[in-house]
């Protein structure tokens, strides 16, 4: 055999060489962006899962998490100061590691998001809600429609609306006139009737996400059109109730705090302030029996950050122990609920609706919807039913056919519009059975419904339910464009129950 020449020989070497470093390098590559992926998981469980629950990818699509999640979280990601992650004055830290950091928590997300999220397809209820008439009230006023609550009042005998430019109006439950109008200083979302004359309206301070404490409480009397305040310096609130101690109400009040990145619920006077639970997002809170002890806790909702649900129990002599009942991931929203005794077994049961979607993820979210948890007078919940409604915000339940059992009105702020048949308002009737019927509206109305309520507005012996319009769009100074409003003020319409 023919010896090789030494510049083939050497020709072949180089080529043998090259050959095995590109596969070299290309499992370098290969390793370096695996390693790069699971730090960023790790980094993941560890950053993210010490603020809130930890969110897993799927929770959401990869481009929303790419190009709006991720970099607002940025900051609290890449800052040392874990312990403060939710305070607004918390330091940035923009060292180089942090920012390496940061980059392998993207890319364990963009390697493991889904391109989108599947959504089935609704069922599409029938149309028409048993033993209600719809009543659609035109006021005669040329106004946007911007109803922050929606309430019958049976103290004033009112219809009260609040609107999102500072404004409550009182009206005749008959025909709707009004007849009360107050300026109360910023957005009201929340009014109690004390007595014939007197009321009380929670007011925001703002609206849009802030942490201002520019909150109050104000009485007002409808006799002499004067107010005075209760509380002030509330931190964005959005619902309050006299406080029940021993059975006794008092000048105190049970306040929840929605806030931003700070908020709380407490137990409030003018004079004092004791803290229950201190985290953003208190949505609402309510006083029950919850453990069947014979006096009063408190069940709380929070929607921001740490969503989730706590049972303060009362201990006794103005002393209260937290549990955490619930706990949800950051994209869950929650946004209503109430207390119920669903399964009749003597234990309050709670009723939630998860569908707030207006900040940073705006998309069809399959987990939106409500849910009935089973209590049994401790900490432990059972999730006994899920019914899918995207972007559910509000809900109320009553015996609305006096049969016993319950029936359960939802309505939904951010649905899904790619339905042809609109599926913001649903009914459903006896809650305790398996398959609940569910019924929609009989025909589409004009408005985007964010608040409902009930009440036996015409005094006839049954419930009624009002819902609420709010036809906001960002980017309008509604202050200051008067002069463009042009549509109906149609702020609510009302489904009239024919039982009596």
């Amino acid at each position: 055999m023919k010896p090789f020449s030494n510049s083939k020989y050497w020709l072949v070497v180089y080529i043998l060489i090259f050959s095995c470093q590109e596969k070299d390098q290309g499992n370098v590559i290969s390793l370096s962006e695996g390693d790069l992926i699971e730090k960023g998981r790790v980094l993941s469980e560890s950053k993210c899962g010490s603020c809130h629950l930890y969110p897993e990818p799927g929770i959401l699509d990869k481009k929303t998490w790419l190009t709006s999640v991720l970099p607002a979280m940025k900051p609290y990601l890449i800052s040392e100061e874990q312990e403060d992650q939710w305070k607004f004055w918390l330091p940035k830290n923009n060292s180089e590691s942090s920012e390496k950091e940061y980059e392998a928590i993207v890319a364990f997300y963009e390697a493991n998001a889904p391109s989108s999220l599947t959504v089935p397809p609704l069922d599409i209820p029938s149309p028409g809600i048993p033993g209600f008439e719809v009543e659609t009230p035109i006021l005669d006023e040329k106004r946007p429609s911007l109803s922050t609550f929606v309430l019958f009042d049976s103290l004033t005998n009112r219809i009260w609306i609040g609107d999102r430019l500072n404004r409550i109006y009182g009206l005749n439950t008959q025909n709707f006139i009004v007849e009360e109008e107050v300026d109360v200083g910023s957005t009201p979302v929340q009014l109690t009737g004390i007595d014939s004359t007197t009321i009380q309206v929670l007011t925001m301070g703002e609206m849009d996400p802030s942490d201002y404490y520019k909150g109050e409480l104000i009485s007002y009397d409808l006799s002499s059109k004067t107010s005075s305040l209760l509380l002030d310096s509330l931190n964005r609130p959005v619902d309050f109730r006299p406080y029940v101690q021993n059975a006794l109400e008092n000048k105190k009040w049970l306040v929840s705090e929605f806030g931003n990145l700070e908020g709380a619920l407490s137990i409030q006077s003018p004079d004092s302030n004791e803290l229950l639970v201190n985290l953003p997002g208190c949505r609402k809170s309510i006083q029950i029996d919850w453990d069947l002890d014979g006096d009063l806790d408190i069940l709380a909702g929070f929607g921001q950050a740490k969503e989730s649900l706590y049972w303060i129990e009362n201990k006794g002599e103005g002393r209260f122990e937290n549990h955490l009942l619930e706990e949800f991931h950051p994209a869950f929203g929650l946004s209503d609920l109430t207390v119920k005794d669903v399964n009749k077994d003597g234990y309050p049961d709670i009723i939630l609706v998860n569908g707030d979607n207006a900040d940073l993820s705006p998309i069809v979210k399959p987990y939106h919807g409500v849910r009935i948890y089973f209590g049994s007078g401790d900490s432990q919940l059972e999730l006994n039913w899920f019914y899918p409604i995207p972007g559910a915000m509000s809900l109320v339940a009553e015996d609305f056919d006096e049969d016993g059992s319950l029936e359960m009105a939802v309505v939904s702020f951010f649905p899904d519009f790619r339905n042809n048949e609109r599926v913001d308002w649903l009914y459903f009737d006896s809650l305790e059975l398996e398959n609940k019927a569910v019924f929609r509206l009989p025909i589409p109305l004009l408005g985007k419904w964010l608040t409902i309520s009930s009440g036996d507005i015409d005094q006839d012996g049954d419930l009624d339910i009002l819902t609420g319009s709010f036809m906001f769009q960002p980017g309008v100074n509604y202050s200051k464009e008067q002069e463009l409003w042009s549509e109906d003020w149609s702020p609510f319409f009302v489904l009239r129950n024919q039982l009596k």
